[in-house]
C-alpha cells in the first residue's frame, strides 16, 4: 500500500512524493501504526515477520478498539484529501462525496446518500 501511493502520486504528478512518515502523522499513523491490524487480517497466520524476529500477529487484534478505528478512517480521510489536492493542482477536488465526522463524532446523512 505504502509504495502504491508513492508510485500513484509520481505517475499523476511527475514528481517524488514530498511527504513520508517521517513528516506526516497520517502516513505514519496509517503505513507503521496500522500494521500489526492489517498483516494480523491480511496474512492468516498466527506470527508475522518483522525484520528479524517473528512476533504474534494476534497483538494487532489486541490494540483495536474503537478509538483506534476512529482514528484510522479520519487520518485516512486527510490523507486522501492531501493526496487530492497534490495531484489537482488547479482543478476543484473530485471528493464532493467524501465527509468528515460531525463534531457529534459521526458522518451526516449525505455521507450514506
Amino acid at each position: 500500500t505504502r509504495d502504491k501511493v508513492f508510485k500513484y502520486i509520481k505517475l499523476i504528478t511527475g514528481m517524488d512524493c514530498p511527504f513520508s512518515e517521517s513528516n506526516s502523522d497520517e502516513m505514519r499513523f496509517i503505513f507503521k501504526d496500522i500494521e500489526d491490524f492489517r498483516d494480523a487480517i491480511v496474512h492468516p497466520n498466527i506470527f508475522s515477520f518483522s525484520g528479524t524476529a517473528y512476533k504474534p500477529k494476534m497483538n494487532g487484534h489486541l490494540r483495536l478498539c474503537h478509538e483506534f478505528a476512529l482514528e484510522a478512517v479520519d487520518k485516512t480521510i486527510k490523507l486522501i484529501r492531501i493526496i487530492d489536492k497534490m495531484v489537482a493542482k488547479d482543478r476543484k477536488s473530485r471528493l464532493f462525496w467524501m465527509f468528515d465526522r460531525t463534531a457529534d463524532g459521526v458522518f451526516p446523512e449525505e455521507a450514506f446518500l
